[in-house]
């Protein structure tokens, strides 16, 4: 009995050496006492423990299951590497805009006409600009930054005169994001005949 009350007294003082101070985990191996019972009281120990039941433990009762405790969300897909957070969800070339929507929608324009180009942009992240770069064969001829607010469907468009050099060519229109991503392009042909002026 008293080599019990040591090994008690051992294992508690390994217990109180095993708490953590100040964020470090600090372990202390202690070494194990051998410690030995005498039969009789194993015997005891036994004869007084319950005897295994062999009816089926309880089962416990069948909680709901919902979506959100047993799948985890999908990982948020982050753009790729030059990839926009800006999504063009409408644009085209058009005469005017009225109530923030196209008059008419045109794939072919006059010389000396003024055209709009809208573009309606998704955009989950905060106000940035985009620039709509008017090109003639392969060369930017003009560019118009724009703001874009935080939104699912921010309307933006800006304006340019159809010259008689777009006849050749067409014009094309890009929009671009703030980091110099183009995240969409368009065309219109120009016809060479003038617009009659008043």
């Amino acid at each position: 009995m008293r080599n019990l009350g040591i090994a008690v007294v051992i294992l508690l003082a390994g217990c109180s050496n095993g708490g953590s101070r100040g964020g470090e985990d600090r372990r202390h191996d202690v070494p194990s006492a051998k410690v030995e019972t005498p039969s009789s009281q194993v015997a005891a120990e036994r004869s007084a423990a319950p005897a295994a039941s062999t009816a089926p433990a309880p089962t416990p009762a069948a909680l709901p299951v919902t979506a959100s405790a047993t799948t985890a969300p999908p990982p948020s897909a982050a753009p790729a590497a030059g990839a926009s957070t800006l999504e063009v969800v409408d644009a085209t070339f058009t005469h005017g805009v009225e109530r923030r929507a196209p008059i008419d929608r045109v794939s072919e324009l006059r010389v000396g006409e003024r055209v709009t180009y809208l573009v309606v942009i998704k955009n989950p992240g905060p106000a940035t600009d985009i620039a709509l770069e008017w090109v003639r064969d392969g060369r930017v001829v003009g560019r118009q930054s724009l703001e874009v607010g935080t939104s699912r469907a921010w309307r933006t468009w800006a304006l340019r005169s159809v010259v008689g050099r777009d006849a050749a060519t067409g014009i094309d229109v890009r929009v671009v994001d703030a980091d110099g991503n183009v995240i969409h392009a368009d065309h219109a042909r120009v016809t060479p005949t003038s617009v009659p002026t008043a």
